[in-house]
């Protein structure tokens, strides 16, 4: 006969396979080498992709309740070849806010994306810091 384990034994057995940081969501920000982007999440939620260029899009919140942000993240593409291009650091510790400024010059609407939610959210979240790996 076999067993089927209830929620809880599911529970234990799931958390025990994802390891000690296995847990609640928190804000974020990665580098996806194999993308080659880097992403900031501020929320555990479903997003539509808001895409300001071909190098930024925005993440906004599909549901919103309350005094929810509309915003929850945003993503760089192309973010190491960028910094290669531009004289960026693209190896260990990179502030992601440098990377803004100097995509911010594109246009007057890429400027404002930058400056009304991408650098906000860096600052409220402070989550400044992405890590390049080693070459």
């Amino acid at each position: 006969m076999i067993h089927e384990p209830n929620e809880e034994e599911l529970t234990r057995l799931v958390r025990e396979a994802m390891g000690p940081n296995f847990g609640q969501f928190k804000p974020h920000v990665i580098y996806n080498e194999q993308l080659d982007w880097i992403e900031v999440l501020t929320a555990d939620c479903s997003v539509c992709e808001i895409f300001v260029t071909d190098m930024l899009s925005l993440h906004e919140r599909n549901h919103r309740e309350g005094d929810e942000s509309k915003y929850v993240g945003f993503h760089v593409e192309c973010a190491r070849r960028f910094c290669r291009s531009y004289g960026l650091p693209d190896t260990g510790k990179v502030r992601v806010s440098d990377i803004l400024m100097r995509l911010s010059a594109v246009d007057e609407t890429t400027s404002r994306a930058i400056r009304d939610v991408a650098l906000p959210t860096l600052r409220e979240f402070e989550l400044d810091f992405v890590e390049f790996p080693t070459a």
